[in-house]
């Protein structure tokens, strides 16, 4: 593993077939330490924009074990340095807020614990894998020491871990440490907790991303059915975890399992008034790719123009987010025969382009989607 130094700003959305490489990477940053284990959803690693995300562990931080801090003592607001793209600065703001939770708290203190974890946060954020793997670990060898093994803090540590391993492309120790996040927030929570769900959706990332898709497919499986379930269902986790299932089924060919899982997927956004959403934008986006594939053309041009239509709204007309479902159009519309809009719409993806590569423009975040 090293440290990579390359942009943060630009994440390609590997997930996806067909994407390119400027989609923003969603949801980056650094929670509140009274929500330090709601951050799961890195996919980002939001790896978008939702479709190729980490999942979001919806834990009470802690709850019940004793007071936390409220943060506005521990921290200023470190994931916006992220997304406004002071990066140096957030690291150094990370720090001291290391710092002074230590001095305040002691360096066997929960706060320190967390603290040290925001820190971890901001290096892989910035792809910075080797330091956030200290910080991780460092903040799980005091949260072991607090509160055993089996405990929900002790598996979210892991499951930093896990999920830092897995973005630096170390899929065997991420196995390993997903496979510990798992035993431990199952024995922490029960099997069918939500917060298992979320484990059994990053695993499954894992997974697919070996080419091991019937242990993905049953380890997304689990975590639909749970999320499904829920009481308190989150309905941008359970989207991400249709949405990982689609992919997973159209890799392997099962091209109209992979739509009836996008199409749910589409259908929960819908029903919670959500049909404008940055994620309803790239689930239509992975349909169009899915049509395309299947050579159902005008189907594929129809979700392309949705897709282009909500994210337009969202984002604006020049966003950089566009470019990749701009250029699989005009692809789309010369099958169709229409060379004119083809070769428009294809001058207007490398326009953009062009203007993003030649002034390393700052590409803008995409919403969070919570």
């Amino acid at each position: 593993m090293h440290n990579s130094r390359s942009d943060p700003k630009l994440s390609s959305l590997n997930c996806l077939p067909c994407v390119g490489t400027l989609v923003q990477k969603q949801g980056v940053g650094v929670m509140p330490i009274r929500n330090e284990i709601n951050l799961k959803c890195r996919g980002i690693s939001l790896v978008i924009g939702l479709l190729c995300l980490s999942s979001v562990i919806g834990l009470n931080s802690f709850a019940g074990q004793r007071k936390v801090t409220p943060w506005s003592e521990i921290s200023p607001p470190v994931d916006e340095l992220i997304r406004s793209g002071r990066y140096e600065q957030a690291v150094e703001n990370a720090k001291q807020e290391a710092k002074r939770a230590e001095a305040k708290w002691g360096n066997t203190s929960l706060e320190s614990s967390i603290a040290l974890s925001q820190l971890g946060r901001v290096y892989q954020a910035l792809n910075r894998f080797d330091e956030a793997v200290v910080e991780y670990e460092r903040s799980l060898k005091i949260r072991k020491a607090l509160f055993g093994a089996s405990d929900v803090s002790v598996a979210v540590s892991l499951l930093d871990l896990a999920d830092t391993y897995r973005e630096a492309g170390q899929y065997s120790r991420a196995h390993t440490f997903y496979e510990q996040a798992l035993d431990a927030m199952e024995k922490a929570k029960g099997p069918i907790h939500p917060d298992v769900a979320v484990v059994l959706h990053n695993f499954s990332m894992l997974w697919n991303f070996q080419l091991n898709a019937g242990e993905s497919e049953a380890l997304i499986k689990r975590a639909i059915a749970i999320r499904e379930k829920s009481r308190d269902q989150n309905h941008y986790d359970l989207v991400g975890s249709l949405a990982l299932q689609g992919q997973i089924f159209e890799q392997q060919g099962k091209y109209s399992e992979a739509r009836a899982s996008y199409d749910k997927a589409l259908k929960i956004m819908d029903g919670a008034q959500l049909s404008q959403d940055y994620t309803a934008g790239m689930l239509s986006f992975a349909i169009g790719n899915l049509e395309g594939r299947r050579r159902n053309y005008q189907d594929a041009d129809r979700f392309y123009g949705k897709s282009l239509k909500i994210l337009e709204a969202i984002s604006g007309t020049e966003s950089p987010v566009l470019v990749p479902i701009l250029q699989n159009r005009a692809n789309i519309l010369r099958k169709l025969n229409r060379p004119k809009e083809a070769k428009e719409t294809e001058s207007r993806a490398d326009a953009l382009l062009k203007y993003y590569n030649e002034n390393n423009a700052m590409v803008p975040s995409a919403p969070p989607a919570r």
